[in-house]
């Protein structure tokens, strides 16, 4: 019987990127820039075969395991970085690094002029990062609503 334990791989890559225009998750927008799906991912492997699907348009094309990640950044001072991290301060350094653990993907968002929004419900910090203040404000609000049906659900 084969050991079927995870292995530990650690991979480090530098690439360019062209962002499809009029996106949806992964898109440049008002001259804010949304980063989903923006890294080449590795599918997983299940049934004697690769797990994996062409880029579409709408809705989540990949098949990834849980993975840790560190992130390494330098952005235009311009700019504040929102992303997966649960330690992203606002506003952001525009030099950095971060690490998030056991999570599907990394989303980074890079904001020209931000607005945030936080809340607290049961030691859970619910944060909003936006480019529209009564935006931010609305979402936030539709969070919270959220977050407390789930807590009770």
């Amino acid at each position: 019987m084969r050991n079927l334990s995870p292995k530990v791989i650690t991979v480090h890559f530098s690439y360019d990127l062209t962002l499809p225009e009029k996106g949806l998750r992964l898109t440049e927008s008002d001259g804010n820039y949304y980063l989903a799906e923006f890294y080449p991912m590795i599918a997983t492997f299940r049934n004697h075969k690769w797990n994996k699907e062409p880029y579409l348009f709408h809705g989540e094309t990949y098949h990834t395991a849980f993975s840790d990640f560190t992130v390494t950044y330098n952005i235009p001072k311009s700019y504040t970085l929102a992303s997966t991290s649960e330690n992203d301060r606002f506003p952001s350094q525009n030099r950095g690094s971060f690490s998030v653990n056991r999570v599907k993907e990394i989303f980074i968002t890079l904001l020209k002029k931000p607005r945030f929004a936080t809340a607290e419900q049961d030691g859970t910090s619910i944060r909003v990062f936006g480019s529209n203040k009564k935006v931010s404000h609305e979402v936030l609000q539709e969070a919270e609503k959220s977050f407390s049906f789930y807590q009770k659900k």
